[in-house]
């Protein structure tokens, strides 16, 4: 194996632009694998920050495309007799 690894450093040695595009691929590759597992690792191995996942639901407006405001949000939970319980999120 070392006889194989000293004529692929002669190889590159001799076409240094191949050699930098052996570098760039393998730290690009390198970076993809990395950001896949820390994606995965996110998404799909650790429990969401919440209880009973399974239970939640999205609601939004189409008459309001900015959000639904903190008062409106206040009635919804005060009149709800259905939802356990009412948060709002957003995403900026």
């Amino acid at each position: 194996m070392l006889q194989d690894v000293r004529y692929a450093v002669r190889m590159l040695a001799l076409r240094p632009a191949a050699a930098a595009a052996t570098v760039v691929l393998l730290a690009t590759a390198i970076a993809a694998s990395v950001v896949t597992f820390c994606l995965a690792d996110a998404i799909l191995w650790h429990p969401v920050p919440f209880r009973d996942p399974e239970r939640v639901v999205n609601v939004h407006t189409r008459s309001n495309p900015i959000g639904i405001s903190s008062s409106v949000l206040d009635a919804w939970a005060a009149r709800d007799q259905v939802l356990s319980a009412v948060y709002s999120w957003s995403i900026r």
